[in-house]
């Protein structure tokens, strides 16, 4: 955890640990009748968090937060020792998968917040369930799901807010607005698979049954696996050949990634949208592939014919991005990072807030880049230069609250260096 805040290296191993206790203990309310149950829990979960369903679009969602919302309503508490196990196990397959190092930070978050969340859900599932039927009885299905998404979201929040230096709250309110939706969906996933569970006789076989399936699906994740490390590899190959045909190019794009993520972070997106931003700004000059590199290295002013020539490429990159399926959350960045804030851009003459966030961002990231980098047609300038440049140009050419964050980014960078930087705010596209 080298380079993370004091409090951070402090307070997520500590969280780990309560989880790991909490999962432990959960383990004295296994009784005998419920070993089938946590066994097709268990199952069910790891199948879950492997594959993630996909949404029209382009986007995914997780179904196993619905798994773990039936199990604290079928086994109670002991979901969580199935939560800790199931997630370690599958963060482990797919760093086995990928063959790459386990990523520390990410399998404190992963089991941390769910192993915990579903312990307090667990735990009121079992007590508001004992005893009569009742009216209240009736909703408990319902208010442990919702106990489960808020809990997982608000301790997600802090491990967050702890990493980055963030606002908890503040995170807390947009996680949740933010991921409204898909928590709607889980939720009603997870009351389904419950009364599955409940109207399903489960015996040895059929256990059994959901092993083999498990396996099944286990083979299938890894060559879902394999595929999307292909698509990135693919990706991260393509960017330097880009690059390489220009003289301002070699480090641009991850420069602009890392920029990226870290005014994501800084204005508290959710972790999809972060991850969409930095894949956005590593391809978001893809389209330059089609660009005669004699007008992009040229050292005096482009002529209209030409200058028409480089707007194709945010089209051009579009086009490309959008055939492959991990890239489509990308296609509205890299169409878009060109508009101005006063509708004056390419290529749709967009305005405001109709620009696409993750576009805003790459924008000024872009720009901000390639004030820094040397450039046949303008002067390298440092990095105080360059934010007064962009403070120039805040509210005409780009979002004056991106222009902000991008500075409090840039002071970040410079005090903690760039290694640190890029280290702290590069994301894993394997995962």
């Amino acid at each position: 955890m080298k380079g993370s805040p004091s409090s951070y290296r402090v307070v997520a191993p500590l969280l780990f640990v309560l989880a790991g206790l909490s999962a432990a203990f959960s383990l004295f309310a296994l009784t005998e009748d419920l070993w089938i149950g946590a066994g097709f829990i268990l199952i069910t979960l790891g199948v879950a968090r492997i594959i993630p369903l996909d949404l029209p679009g382009g986007s995914q969602i997780n179904l196993a937060p619905a798994v773990e919302i039936a199990g604290a309503l079928a086994i109670g508490p002991v979901v969580s020792a199935a939560s800790f196990v199931g997630r370690g196990l599958a963060r482990l397959f797919q760093n086995w998968g990928q063959q790459r190092k386990i990523d520390l930070h990410q399998l404190l978050f992963d089991v941390t917040a769910e192993s915990l969340a579903s312990f307090v859900a667990g735990w009121y599932a079992r007590r508001a369930l004992a005893g009569t039927p009742s009216v209240a009885t009736m909703v408990t299905p319902v208010v442990c799901g919702l106990v489960y998404l808020t809990g997982r979201e608000a301790l997600a929040s802090v491990l967050s807010a702890l990493r980055y230096q963030l606002n908890a709250f503040a995170l807390f309110l947009r996680r949740l607005v933010h991921g409204a939706g898909r928590m709607a969906l889980q939720l009603a996933v997870g009351l389904a698979t419950y009364l599955m569970y409940r109207l399903i006789p489960l015996t040895g076989g059929t256990l059994l049954g959901f092993v083999v399936f498990g396996l099944l699906v286990t083979y299938a994740a890894k060559l879902y696996l394999d595929m999307r490390a292909i698509y990135w590899s693919t990706l991260l190959a393509l960017i330097p050949a880009i690059e390489g045909e220009f003289e301002y190019g070699e480090g641009h794009s991850k420069r602009v990634a890392t920029y990226g993520a870290a005014m994501a972070r800084k204005l508290l997106l959710i972790e999809d949208d972060v991850f969409g931003v930095y894949v956005g700004a590593l391809a978001h000059d893809v389209g330059m592939a089609g660009i005669d590199d004699r007008i992009v290295n040229k050292q005096g002013a482009l002529s209209a014919e030409e200058f028409s020539e480089i707007q194709r490429h945010v089209e051009t990159g579009a086009n490309i991005v959008q055939k492959v399926p991990f890239l489509k959350p990308a296609v509205g960045i890299v169409k878009h990072h060109h508009e101005r804030w006063d509708g004056l851009g390419y290529p749709g003459g967009v305005k405001g807030l109709g620009i696409p966030l993750g576009a805003r961002i790459v924008a000024v990231a872009d720009a901000f880049d390639a004030m820094t980098s040397k450039r046949p047609y303008r002067e390298q300038r440092g990095p105080e230069a360059a934010l007064e440049e962009l403070g120039k140009h805040a509210g005409t050419q780009f979002d004056p609250g991106v222009v902000a964050v991008l500075r409090r980014a840039v002071h970040e960078e410079l005090r903690w260096g760039r290694d640190v930087f890029e280290r702290y705010y590069s994301m894993d596209l394997s995962s």
